[in-house]
């Protein structure tokens, strides 16, 4: 997904990885038991944010790069659906 991050009046558009969903389960199904699916790997990676004022400052971010099921119980959320793009405002 495309995620807009902001921080000290400066900003940069980046593809950025997520993961989400539920993964299957095969000993007992029940919506509320299936895991999520999670980060598995990830690394920081740094960025140099466009200023509206001119020039750039480095962001560093963590970048996920693997993800997989998980042991954790998940619930999804209405807000998830339909999302596309999203903006991070720092402080």
């Amino acid at each position: 997904m495309k995620a807009q991050i902001k921080h000290n009046g400066c900003e940069l558009e980046v593809d950025m990885p997520s993961c989400e969903g539920l993964c299957n389960t095969f000993s007992k199904y029940s919506d509320a038991a299936a895991p999520c699916c999670k980060e598995m790997s990830s690394r920081n990676v740094t960025i140099d944010l466009q200023c509206t004022k001119g020039g750039t400052i480095p962001y560093t971010y963590t970048h996920v790069e693997q993800c997989g099921c998980g042991q954790t119980p998940c619930t999804l959320h209405a807000e998830h659906y339909g999302r596309r793009k999203r903006s991070y405002v720092l402080p």
